[in-house]
Parts: C-alpha cells; sequence; structure tokens
C-alpha cells in the first residue's frame, strides 16, 4: 500500500518536472524567436534611415515597412507565450 503511494507520489513529481522543462524550452524559443525578429527589425529600419538619407524614399518606405512587419511578428510571438 505505501509502496503505491510512494510510486504514485513519484510519478507526479516527475510529470510536473517534465511539464515545467517543456514550458520552460518553449518559453526560451519564443524569446529567441522573438530577439531575432526584433534584431531583423532593427536592421531594416536602419536601412530605411540610410535609404532615405540618399533621397530614396521609395525603398526607405519598402525597408520601414519589412521592419514594421518583423516587430509585429514579435511582438505576435511574446504575446503567444
Amino acid at each position: 500500500h505505501l509502496s503505491i503511494r510512494r510510486q504514485r507520489q513519484m510519478c507526479i513529481r516527475d510529470s510536473a518536472g517534465t511539464a515545467l522543462e517543456h514550458t520552460l524550452t518553449a518559453s526560451l524559443t519564443a524569446k529567441g524567436i522573438a530577439k531575432n525578429h526584433l534584431n531583423a527589425g532593427a536592421q531594416e529600419l536602419q536601412k530605411a534611415i540610410d535609404q532615405g538619407n540618399l533621397g530614396k524614399f521609395n525603398s526607405a518606405v519598402s525597408y520601414s515597412q519589412a521592419a514594421v512587419g518583423h516587430i509585429s511578428a514579435a511582438n505576435s510571438v511574446s504575446e503567444s507565450h
């Protein structure tokens, strides 16, 4: 009776530990993806600034739109986790 109870407690503990591990892994993965999108967005914004300074406004707008896309993607990833 006690051995079955102990075994069940250990099983519950192991299940909780595994669930926590999966949750942490998913969270870290999401943060990594969001960070990558934010970095890409920053690069696109820098390109937009550079193109604007050269008077290439159509290119600047395109790069700005790409930056917004990356920032929106980062926000979506962050909100889903």
